[in-house]
């Protein structure tokens, strides 16, 4: 997509520009977008954010870039995202990303899941997080993950080590609503306990599924409903 490629288009509210092969997007393409909330670029062949390619999006709260390639990722590029409430770049190959309110002021929906070059994920002053989707990142460093997440209502975590949930059950996690620890080996129990330890009357739904159980259970769980 060229520089001002969309022009005389101050009023439009959402761009979806999905399926569409894209390869790179040049920094000034969004630059008369003034008014975008929502913008999809998901399933495209996008490699590279150039800096800069945001600041014009004063307005914008949903954007989509799942399902590219893009391995490397500059979060300088996020610059000046007042407004983005919720942010999905689900199924790329994302190698580093640093989650703070100096790049994410107010977001409140990360989803990250199906990164399987994701190593390190660094999370500072992200109050605001209420939905983190982790799901299938296996190569996750527990040692990336370095603050508190205290308003997390909603924990997607399927399928990532042990050694990782171990880190997030040392964390606060008060508000959980529902929480996901399908496909991930909790034989010896110590992962989910370090969870439990932590939840009071606010959590509703936690999906067990295909975890490999091995233990007496002996707790009383206080939960609306374990699946649907």
């Amino acid at each position: 997509i060229k520089n001002y490629f969309f022009t005389n288009l101050f009023s439009l509210d959402k761009l979806n520009l999905s399926h569409n092969r894209i390869l790179s997007i040049q920094k000034e393409s969004f630059a008369n977008l003034t008014g975008l909330t929502k913008l999809d670029l998901s399933m495209n062949f996008i490699f590279r954010l150039e800096n800069g390619l945001f600041d014009n999006l004063k307005k914008l709260k949903l954007l989509i870039l799942n399902d590219n390639v893009i391995k490397k990722l500059d979060m300088n590029v996020f610059n000046y995202q007042d407004s983005l409430n919720f942010f999905q770049i689900a199924s790329n190959h994302i190698e580093n990303f640093h989650l703070s309110s100096k790049y994410f002021p107010n977001l409140t929906h990360l989803d990250l899941s199906f990164n399987n070059n994701l190593r390190y994920l660094y999370v500072e002053n992200s109050e605001n997080i209420a939905h983190l989707n982790l799901n299938s990142n296996k190569n996750l460093d527990p040692k990336s993950y370095t603050n508190k997440t205290g308003r997390l209502k909603f924990a997607y975590l399927s399928s990532i080590s042990n050694d990782f949930l171990i880190k997030l059950g040392n964390n606060s996690f008060g508000n959980l609503r529902e929480l996901d620890l399908s496909d991930n080996i909790l034989m010896n129990f110590k992962p989910i306990i370090l969870f439990f330890n932590r939840f009071n009357n606010y959590l509703k739904k936690l999906i067990l599924k295909n975890t490999h159980l091995n233990f007496y259970l002996n707790y009383s769980f206080n939960f609306l409903a374990l699946d649907e």
